[in-house]
């Protein structure tokens, strides 16, 4: 009930200084970031576990146009999956 419009992503990134930034940066100031979860690992690809929320459903799709021309690999979580992290 605390969330607006969630979208939830299991996101593989580059492990390198200024990398998660940069894909902050692709998603512009449609988001807010209400959930994020990582560790760093040592390894060579970094993962993150980062839920947005959103004023409308207007932002939403913007959002998820932005992401989908970038060059991270993510994967948006089930409505299922969400509900259980929720």
């Amino acid at each position: 009930d605390l969330f607006r419009q969630p979208c939830f992503l299991k996101l593989d990134f580059p492990e390198r200084a200024g990398a998660l930034r940069d894909f902050l940066a692709c998603i512009g100031d449609t988001a807010n970031i209400c959930y994020f979860n990582y560790v760093y690992s040592g390894e060579q690809i970094g993962r993150a576990l980062i839920g947005f929320e959103f004023e409308n459903e207007a932002d939403r799709s913007k959002f998820k146009d932005a992401i989908a021309c970038s060059e991270h690999n993510y994967q948006e979580l089930s409505p299922n999956v969400v509900e259980q992290i929720l």
